[in-house]
């Protein structure tokens, strides 16, 4: 039985336990408490709740010596969960680090703990390789993979999903797959478009847009800020809104519980405006920022996730598709500074372009192609348009206060 299991069971276990099996198990609890307590100080680091279990587990079977306990699967699982009872309300070393699992913050790379990989290099290089992630499940889509490369950088490759991200080894036993996440869940880029003169344009761009992702227009000046929904329940891309001014901030929020209206507090992420960009895209990063840490325990040859345990196998060969794949994937560079759109919203990497094909115009902070439509043109601001891509830098000063707040009658996209 997991700890978080137990840590949600408020009634005894459904398996029925007469009174006299009971009044042994307390017992046992009681006699065998303060060894278990004992045995977790001595516990020097729990990597998440499975590590948890596990070294719980381990000091449980050392401290019970009762042979016949142990063979009954349903006693056994009721001594356990009384003693985690027992262990949360007398034993403080138990019940800090049930607090310390529950509350500690998704890790970053730059955490400390990974900052001697110079110790595990004979670990890391024998964990190289690739992994299966069906676990003995094979899907008929062909199932998910993982491929630990040397460069420390992972691929997870599944039916229409690549994930990309760093893998570090802890403690010489954990193996952590860390995901490239943005650091908010909101960014805002921007230009100069004299077109718009005074005025602002924005494009909320994202799959997280709703009427919880709220908007001010402004800094965050007063106690309960007046924050206004996006978009309404059923609007259709494009989200578009204008306004008749230039902010010099934008606040963004993501109010996670609909009824919540001045109640509880939220992340406000303010964006400085001071350049006084005019036509601006907001971007929403929702799940990305908010990915969670794969983690699982090395053994010989095969690494142990919470869903099973997986064989290693080696990498493709360096010349296969495969490896091509991986290498290029795994190469991704961080979140740009600067994105490109063309005047309809249409995306664009200059590095996906042959560089003949267009010259950047540093007049016009934009990419220009050095042979334009000239028949049957579609129009400047059609989607299909590609002879101009203009330059949106990043907002970087970046403020997160947490706030109450109150939410406006009025929506930021206007319906038509």
């Amino acid at each position: 039985m997991s700890l978080l299991t137990c840590l949600l069971i408020t009634s005894v276990l459904s398996t029925p336990v007469n009174a006299q099996t009971e009044d042994n198990i307390e017992k046992l609890v009681k006699n065998n408490s303060i060894e278990v307590c004992e045995c977790f100080k001595k516990v020097d680091y729990i990597d998440d709740f499975s590590d948890f279990d596990i070294k719980f587990d381990q000091c449980l079977q050392a401290s019970t010596n009762d042979s016949a306990l142990k063979q009954d699967e349903h006693i056994f699982e009721q001594y356990t969960h009384s003693m985690h009872e027992h262990q949360m309300q007398s034993c403080d070393v138990y019940a800090a680090r049930v607090d310390y699992v529950l509350q500690r913050p998704e890790p970053k790379l730059s955490d400390p703990i990974y900052n001697n990989q110079d110790q595990y290099k004979e670990i890391a290089e024998s964990i190289v390789g690739e992994y299966s992630m069906s676990f003995g499940n094979p899907s008929p889509e062909g199932g998910s993979s993982l491929a630990l490369l040397d460069n420390q950088r992972y691929v997870m490759v599944g039916f229409g999903v690549v994930l990309v991200g760093d893998w570090r080894i802890v403690k010489g036993k954990y193996l952590h797959l860390i995901p490239h996440r943005t650091e908010y869940p909101f960014y805002v880029f921007g230009r100069h478009n004299t077109e718009l003169k005074d005025k602002t344009k924005i494009r909320f761009k994202g799959s997280g847009f709703s009427e919880s992702t709220l908007i001010r227009y402004g800094e965050i000046s007063q106690d309960t800020p007046i924050l206004m929904p996006i978009l309404h329940i059923d609007d259709q891309y494009p989200y578009d809104a204008k306004i008749p001014h230039i902010p010099r901030a934008l606040s963004l929020a993501y109010n996670s519980d609909y009824e919540n209206n001045d109640d509880e507090a939220i992340d406000i992420y303010t964006f400085d405006n001071d350049e006084e960009l005019n036509d601006l895209y907001v971007l929403e990063f929702n799940k990305l920022a908010r990915r969670e840490v794969m983690k699982a325990i090395i053994g010989d040859d095969e690494l142990t996730f919470d869903q099973g345990t997986t064989t290693k196998r080696p990498l493709p060969r360096a010349t296969s598709e495969n490896a091509e794949f991986y290498k290029e994937i795994s190469d991704i560079k961080p979140f740009p500074k600067t994105l490109y759109y063309n005047l309809a919203g249409r995306s664009f990497d200059s590095r996906d372009i042959k560089q003949y094909n267009y010259t950047f115009d540093d007049n016009l902070k934009a990419y220009v192609a050095n042979i334009k439509c000239h028949e049957d043109c579609p129009a400047a601001d059609d989607y299909d348009n590609t002879d101009i891509f203009y330059e949106y830098k990043s907002l970087e000063d970046i403020t997160v206060q947490q706030s109450k707040f109150k939410i406006a009658n009025t929506f930021a996209v206007p319906r038509d």
